[in-house]
């Protein structure tokens, strides 16, 4: 347990040093500007979370699906801008989105590196079982002699080769898709927009 907290913690650094470093646009480079807009508390906070007097609030899903949804067609080297606005009679930390949306992607992206990790670890494990079975039944004369077990065999061989082929290139892409987004918006400049 003392690990995980020790990679979480290393992860956390990493992300706190990246956001602290300055953002420099390039000539002809452009800036995206995204702007959340919350008319009252209850589209802050998570109305199943205790709130924010209790310091245990949680971000409203729906935040974090929109901002994702924003960010995921913008490349990766755009600076990104996100500004809040509050409407009428919303009486909170007015910084206090940007907080929660970070504790929340602190998490997510501590479970996506974690997943990351677990399908390289188990997808190698797939390849080299399907490799030592190819291995083992072509050095066994049992099972070249038997046309059936032998490619009962092989064929359970090639299911694991390919399930590592799946894992490795089909499913850890995606969450590295995943994790560039929440990486993106952990990264965002977060302004607050007030009323003209």
């Amino acid at each position: 347990m003392n690990l995980l907290k020790i990679q979480r913690a290393q992860l956390v650094r990493k992300l706190r040093k990246n956001i602290n470093r300055s953002f420099k646009l390039k000539a002809g480079e452009t800036q995206e500007f995204i702007t959340l807009f919350f008319k009252d508390e209850r589209e802050i906070i998570d109305p199943y979370s205790a709130g924010e007097l209790s310091g245990s609030a949680i971000i409203n899903p729906a935040v974090i699906e929109y901002l994702g949804s924003r960010v995921s067609p913008i490349p990766p080297k755009k600076k990104i801008t996100i500004e809040i606005e509050y409407g009428g009679n919303v009486s909170v930390d007015p910084y206090l989105p940007e907080k929660l949306i970070k504790k929340k992607l602190e998490q997510s992206l501590f479970t996506s590196f974690r997943k990351n990790f677990r399908i390289m670890v188990s997808s190698f494990a797939l390849a080299l079982a399907g490799l030592a079975i190819l291995g083992f039944i072509n050095k066994i004369p049992y099972f070249t002699d038997r046309y059936a077990f032998n490619e009962l065999f092989v064929v359970v061989s090639w299911v694991f080769i390919w399930r590592f082929v799946e894992m490795f290139f089909f499913e850890r892409i995606k969450l590295r898709h995943q994790h560039s987004d929440l990486l993106k918006i952990y990264l965002a400049e977060y302004r607050i927009k007030t009323p003209v």
